[in-house]
């Protein structure tokens, strides 16, 4: 017995039997029945990587992947944005002397970025613009702790994978 669990976002398939050359019992004549059960169920979507185009927020820019071995980052995905928190946080920490950039097109929801030193909780960079795109562009010390936060402002009725 052999059973397959799988959790399908909305859309046509088509499921496929075949039989893999290296399990074949050639004792079996060719035209063996076998039975088939398969069982459908409805299951409430859960916003993530796997049925939505956006990726949650990271929580460090310092992860293997994000940042190179020269201390560079380039980040650009789209991000799940969680209603249910008014703000995103990720935080990292450069080698040497750097330009942070930050950017969001304008959208149904509300975005404002603020960059903050994470030793001195100083802020040293902010957009607090009303609805449109925002920009944000810093300079930055080498070797600092930063924490950079999207804040969600507003009151929104969620939107699935938005």
């Amino acid at each position: 017995e052999n059973t397959l669990r799988i959790t399908l976002p909305a859309g046509d398939y088509n499921f496929y039997i075949y039989d893999a050359i290296g399990e074949k019992d050639f004792s079996l004549s060719t035209c063996t029945p076998f039975s088939l059960r398969v069982s459908l169920t409805h299951s409430d979507m859960i916003e993530s990587f796997v049925n939505c185009a956006g990726v949650e927020f990271p929580s460090t820019l310092n992860a293997p992947g994000l940042m190179d071995d020269a201390g560079n980052v380039y980040y650009r995905e789209p991000v799940l944005v969680d209603l249910s928190q008014p703000r995103m946080t990720t935080s990292f920490k450069v080698k040497n002397p750097s330009l942070f950039r930050a950017y969001t097109p304008e959208g149904r929801i509300d975005l404002d970025l603020q960059l903050m030193n994470a030793d001195t909780r100083q802020i040293v960079g902010y957009t607090f613009q009303w609805g449109g795109e925002e920009g944000l562009v810093v300079e930055l010390d080498a070797n600092v702790n930063y924490n950079f936060t999207v804040i969600v402002f507003g009151r929104y009725v969620p939107v699935f994978c938005e």
